[in-house]
């Protein structure tokens, strides 16, 4: 499950194994389906970049809609396992970046 979920459940796992004590998970809103990259489309395009496009049809990022994500479990269910099993029985904190995200406030807020 861990590793067929989304890109979120990987870095996640790979921090873990990287040792970090503290994981800031930055630009994870997951209420909407917008890219970085979305931002500022004028920039990929005066610096000859190609940017791919998403495809998402949905107001929610896929991998925090039940039914579009595996065995019906959005992101934010894995994580919180994740917490649970994984990070809280290693002293790691995971937060979130801003108040803005969909995983805020079962994922608490970095102090910044």
């Amino acid at each position: 499950m861990l590793y067929r979920q989304a890109s979120l459940s990987w870095l996640v796992s790979f921090a873990l194994r990287l040792g970090y004590r503290n994981i800031v998970l930055c630009g994870v809103d997951l209420n909407n389906t917008d890219y970085f990259y979305d931002i500022d489309s004028s920039y990929a395009k005066r610096n000859n970049l190609v940017v791919p496009n998403a495809g998402f049809q949905d107001k929610i990022h896929p991998t925090e809609n039940p039914d579009k994500c595996q065995a019906n479990t959005p992101i934010s269910e894995v994580l919180a396992i994740m917490q649970e099993t994984l990070l809280d029985k290693r002293n790691i904190n995971l937060y979130v970046g801003a108040k803005s995200s969909a995983l805020y406030p079962a994922i608490p807020l970095y102090k910044w």
